[in-house]
């Protein structure tokens, strides 16, 4: 199955840096970074344009276009895994609906075989897994695992280091 184009996860905005008089660099809650400029009539943020609007936006929401193409976020680092699962043990938890906590992504890695992860919207997607593809799992996003025979595989969770500074 295809991914959707253009399709976008809303996410919490956590930091602010300013980058220009008309644009800044918004910080998000999945660990990416957004670049919001106000450039009428292509973009209309002009909460931008004065750093107490912009600071009162932090905790309010924006659309993650990366989140929406599960691309993990620079310096995203592995800190736990699970065992390796295989078709006779997959937990019942992975094979129903289920999310990760804001801020963690999965990533599931297929040793053997093959399996599908189907995304409820706002991604509304199913992506094949196998052992040169993993499956990319953004923060919360509700999805389940369905097999499609023999397969063994594990999944590592994921989240961006605080910025120090």
């Amino acid at each position: 199955m295809q991914e959707p184009a253009g399709v976008f996860v809303v996410r919490h905005i956590t930091g602010v840096e300013r980058e220009g008089p008309s644009e800044v660099v918004v910080e998000l809650s999945c660990g990416h970074h957004r670049h919001v400029r106000h450039r009428p009539p292509l973009t209309e943020h002009p909460w931008v344009l004065d750093d107490a609007t912009t600071h009162a936006r932090i905790g309010g929401e924006i659309e993650c276009f990366a989140c929406g193409q599960r691309s993990l976020p620079s310096g995203a680092e592995a800190y736990r895994s699970t065992r390796s699962f295989d078709e006779h043990g997959v937990p019942s938890g992975l094979l129903g609906e289920h999310t990760t906590k804001d801020g963690v992504w999965g990533r599931l890695q297929v040793e053997t075989g093959e399996l599908w992860v189907e995304f409820a919207p706002p991604l509304s997607v199913m992506v094949r897994g196998r052992p040169s593809v993993p499956v990319v799992i953004p923060p919360s996003i509700v999805h389940h695992v369905r097999l499609a025979g023999p397969v063994r595989f594990h999944v590592e969770f994921l989240r961006v280091p605080a910025q120090t500074g």
